[in-house]
């Protein structure tokens, strides 16, 4: 490295030093020589620490914009040194180089950035899930019940019950057990779920918590709660106990056949063959058409969710609001839930 290099190097130190943090002056120097003599892959290894210290990426990347004129200016000289035709490319080089840097702040800081506010939203999200659970742990203690809820075809099986004990864990201190009462209403929701789990309101109704089943005998049963929380739907979505099939539209052009998954009287969710040439978008509108009580219904929904699985495609469509469209649903919906309220008497007749 020349000593005019080193002349370079030490006056972009210096203005990088004065526009930055004293905690960062020791990383600066070499950040000044990747400026004017770029090193392969160095520039998120020098660029990440500078912004770990608490230096914006606005900050940084005033800071070196201030190096790059001088810079420029300085290897001018040095440029005008070489053949004519050389000249371009040795002028480009240099500010690509700097383009390179500024994007590379940019997209770092947006990183840190990002990951900071993901990092503050999961710790509000466990604070919030905390006070809910413990709250919800309040409640059974003061009233000694807890209502338990499992879902067959998306209708509720509930059953309320008394609460015997709620024991904490050392080795899982934010997941504690809670034992209740057995009845027999207490057995068919567990039957529902083959004696696996429950769901349990939290203190406001607002939420499930997720219990699962520990020990069982017959004048008890022991859960313990799982991590996350489960929003209540204000809608039940109803799984059809016989294959129900709609007709798909997009922009007039028809995109097959699908099937009802569950439907609610706002929504719908379907699955569908996956086809690699249909492309669909969030908030797409959506034309459909399905038999119901022998009549053909046309509806409208919005794409809202969607995701692939395999051999097959999964929409949810948020619906149009329709009189005719709502009417039938209403009707198909209560002629279900008898249908399900008879199944579930029937196949869990002998729970308990």
């Amino acid at each position: 490295m020349t000593d005019h290099d080193q002349h370079l190097i030490h006056r972009c130190t210096l203005i990088l030093q004065e526009a930055l943090p004293a905690s960062t002056h020791r990383q600066i120097p070499k950040l000044a020589a990747h400026l004017i003599h770029p090193t392969a892959d160095a520039t998120q290894r020098l660029i990440t620490p500078l912004l770990d210290c608490d230096v914006t990426p606005g900050q940084l990347l005033c800071a070196t914009m201030h190096c790059h004129p001088i810079i420029i200016q300085e290897q001018l000289n040095t440029i005008f040194e070489l053949p004519r035709a050389e000249q371009p490319g040795a002028l480009k080089a240099i500010i690509e180089h700097f383009g390179a840097i500024s994007t590379a702040i940019v997209e770092i800081g947006d990183q840190q950035w990002q990951s900071k506010l993901d990092h503050a939203t999961a710790s509000l999200q466990q604070e919030h899930e905390l006070r809910i659970l413990s709250l919800t742990i309040q409640m059974w203690l003061k009233t000694e019940r807890i209502k338990l809820v499992n879902y067959y075809r998306g209708l509720p099986v509930q059953a309320v019950t008394r609460v015997i004990a709620v024991e904490d864990h050392l080795d899982h201190p934010t997941r504690p057990s809670v034992t209740a009462a057995i009845s027999r209403e207490v057995s068919r929701v567990l039957a529902i779920n083959d004696n696996r789990s429950v769901l349990a309101l939290d203190h406001d109704g607002e939420h499930f918590l997720r219990l699962e089943q520990r020990s069982i005998t017959k004048d008890n049963v022991t859960f313990q709660l799982q991590p996350g929380l489960l929003k209540k739907r204000n809608h039940f979505r109803l799984e059809p106990i016989h294959p129900i099939d709609i007709t798909l539209q997009h922009n007039k052009k028809s995109i097959g056949t699908a099937r009802i998954l569950d439907f609610s009287i706002k929504h719908i969710d379907l699955q569908l063959p996956a086809d690699p040439a249909l492309s669909l978008a969030r908030n797409d509108m959506l034309d459909f058409y399905l038999e119901l009580h022998e009549q053909t219904i046309h509806g409208r929904g919005c794409l809202r969710h969607q995701r692939s699985h395999h051999d097959h495609r999964y929409l949810c469509l948020e619906l149009i609001p329709s009189r005719h469209l709502q009417h039938h649903l209403q009707q198909e919906i209560a002629n279900l839930q008898r249908k399900i309220i008879q199944e579930i008497k029937e196949k869990f007749t002998m729970a308990g």
